[in-house]
């Protein structure tokens, strides 16, 4: 999933995915080519047995301005980490961090 497309910045963070109950989660940073809406901020889950995607999640919104680049305005995910009560804790590379509920498949909050 580390794959760069088109123009887009080559810098990426390319974050180690994380196993919790049996579902790893990585993060997809090249959301627009998959029409997801933005790149960065996107996690999925995925089975590690086959490698099949379960679903995704917006754990951030990104909102483009249309007037400058916009792999400029990407903001990528910078790191995974379960958490010991299940949840994920994910960090961008601007360092704000949010909580997902992945059982419910929610953010739950930013920590």
């Amino acid at each position: 999933m580390t794959e760069q497309i088109g123009k887009e910045r080559a810098d990426c963070p390319d974050p180690a995915p994380v196993i919790v109950a049996g579902v790893s989660y990585a993060a997809v940073p090249w959301g627009r080519a998959r029409g997801l809406g933005q790149n960065g901020g996107i996690i999925a889950a995925q089975d590690p047995a086959s490698g099949a995607e379960l679903w995704t999640l917006r754990v951030y919104r990104i909102d483009y301005d249309e007037g400058r680049e916009g792999d400029k305005q990407d903001v990528f995910i910078e790191s995974i980490t379960a958490q010991s009560d299940g949840t994920l804790r994910i960090v961008s590379e601007r360092g704000d961090s949010y909580l997902v509920d992945v059982v419910r498949r929610i953010v739950i909050g930013q920590a």
